[in-house]
């Protein structure tokens, strides 16, 4: 398994052994959209020209990791593997040669409809989203937790699940994310945590609050709990996401 990048596969290609190749640039999939986009995953060729034909002949196919001591839940593990599995597809079956990024982006958009059918979670990188909040590393004083209050109330207009993003923009090395409420007058309704920090390799945090029975007259509240570490902390802001509607048909 070759997995922090190629080297490893080719060292034991030339070895004489078989290998899986699932180098972390471009398939693992607990990485961020912005840290391994689907551009980048469609773009990998595990027969690279540093293997010869006769060293690409123990490669025995491609893998996606996804680790889930960083996506927990199945909605964020859909997440994080959706449409990035479709890409890493097509890469195990077609030769660099006969692949057109443009002819494949269009048919991702075709499948959108087939995973919202089936109730699959998925990023959507044309999603609207509205900007909540926002702090500074400054805000973040030491190791001590600080809350953070917005209103809500605007952004979310229906009952069902609300996606939030907590989004790293700029800053030191990290900042933990311990709670995420929302809070119908004052009382909390539902809440989400992260198990990772907000750093270089993980720099958006993306859960789903459940808004139960949407009351018109109650006034909506998202508190948010931070926490620096001693070696400094990260600014950052706080997105509301609008999901895409469901169609009724589904395309080939």
């Amino acid at each position: 398994m070759s997995w922090r990048g190629t080297k490893g596969g080719l060292a034991a290609a030339h070895s004489g052994h078989d290998v899986v190749m699932t180098p972390n640039p471009y398939t693992y999939f607990d990485y961020t959209y912005r840290t391994t986009p689907l551009e980048k995953v469609y773009s990998y060729d595990p027969a690279a020209t540093e293997f010869t034909p006769s060293l690409a002949q123990h490669i025995l196919g491609v893998q996606a990791s996804m680790w889930t001591h960083i996506a927990d839940t199945e909605k964020a593990i859909d997440f994080q593997l959706y449409p990035r599995l479709l890409a890493l597809a097509e890469v195990a079956w077609t030769p660099q040669s006969l692949r057109d990024w443009n002819n494949f982006s269009s048919g991702v958009n075709r499948q959108y409809s087939r995973l919202l059918s089936l109730n699959i979670q998925f990023h959507d990188v044309n999603a609207p989203g509205t900007k909540l909040g926002a702090w500074q590393a400054s805000d973040l004083t030491g190791d001590t937790p600080r809350q953070f209050t917005w209103e809500a109330t605007p952004l979310l207009p229906r009952s069902g699940d609300v996606q939030v993003q907590v989004r790293r923009d700029d800053g030191g090395t990290r900042t933990y994310v311990r709670l995420v409420e929302l809070l119908e007058d004052g009382k909390g309704i539902a809440q989400v945590t992260f198990p990772a920090p907000l750093h270089s390799h993980n720099d958006v945090n993306v859960g789903w609050l459940n808004v139960a029975q949407r009351k018109a007259n109650s006034r909506y509240t998202m508190r948010v709990t931070l926490q620096g570490s001693r070696d400094g902390a990260v600014s950052g802001s706080v997105w509301i996401m609008e999901p895409r509607a469901k169609q009724k048909s589904v395309g080939p």
